[in-house]
């Protein structure tokens, strides 16, 4: 049995016989376990690999559980950015000190030939 949904669309998988997606309101599809499966071979081999690296995929019912409030995600994650400006102050600095160090091996050859 085909399920249609809207304007003729077949929401139906005609190999396994699985719904690809679950009305859960009007005008409101989610996308079930079968409509995430990846279509190609190549597709299905890097899942399985994501799989033995990574573990299994969440569902949408266990991705609401690993969500963070804001006030909890803000001071986990802005330690992040506060590090990264650190390393960034860093890197100027070095380059700062190698275009210093190349411009006292290089500046009396370049004074001289420009005198000459």
């Amino acid at each position: 049995m085909e399920k249609k949904t809207g304007e003729g669309h077949n929401w139906h998988n005609h190999e396994t016989g699985e719904d690809l997606f679950v009305e859960k309101d009007a005008d409101h599809l989610v996308a079930s376990e079968a409509g995430s499966e990846p279509v190609h071979t190549f597709e299905r081999r890097a899942l399985s690999a994501k799989r033995v690296l990574f573990g299994r995929r969440l569902t949408n019912a266990e991705e609401g559980e690993e969500r963070l409030s804001k006030t909890l995600a803000l001071p986990i994650f802005s330690s992040d950015a506060i590090s990264s400006s650190a390393y960034a102050s860093e890197e100027i600095l070095i380059v700062l000190a190698s275009a210093g160090t190349s411009y006292l091996a290089f500046g009396p050859v370049i004074a001289l030939a420009v005198g000459l």
